[in-house]
């Protein structure tokens, strides 16, 4: 039986602008980091710096199909 599984997704923004949302995955293969980076961007400590890249913790959402 196939279940949806939940995904921690996050949102990428250069500056002010929206560049994308998705997986830790989805969002470092496509601004070239990597997924560590990804989740370090997003802590508070990150987030309070206010650089240029700014990624966003959205939630726990369902992502694809888990067999």
């Amino acid at each position: 039986e196939a279940t949806m599984a939940k995904r921690q997704t996050y949102a990428a923004y250069a500056g002010d602008k929206y560049v994308m949302d998705g997986t830790a995955l989805e969002v470092a293969l496509t601004m070239n980091i990597a997924v560590s980076t990804v989740r370090k961007l997003a802590t508070p400590s990150y987030q309070a710096q206010k650089r240029g890249l700014q990624i966003v913790k959205l939630g726990r959402h369902e992502v694809g199909v888990r067999r």
